[in-house]
């Protein structure tokens, strides 16, 4: 099973802020769902947003 970050989590693991994690997120950069009041964010969703946003250098 899929484990399940809170923002805070997630920023944590990130070591961002929750603000830029927010962003992130309302951009569509970083799916999300939300529970109640709460958001949540899948750790495989976390990992392919790592991913999808590697640094490639000053090429």
């Amino acid at each position: 099973m899929n484990d399940i970050l809170t923002k805070q989590q997630a920023a944590d693991l990130l070591q961002c802020s929750e603000r830029l994690l927010a962003e992130s997120i309302r951009d569509g950069k970083l799916k999300a769902s939300k529970v109640g009041k709460r958001i949540v964010i899948l750790k495989d969703d976390l990992i392919e947003f790592i991913k999808a946003n590697r640094y490639k250098g000053d090429s």
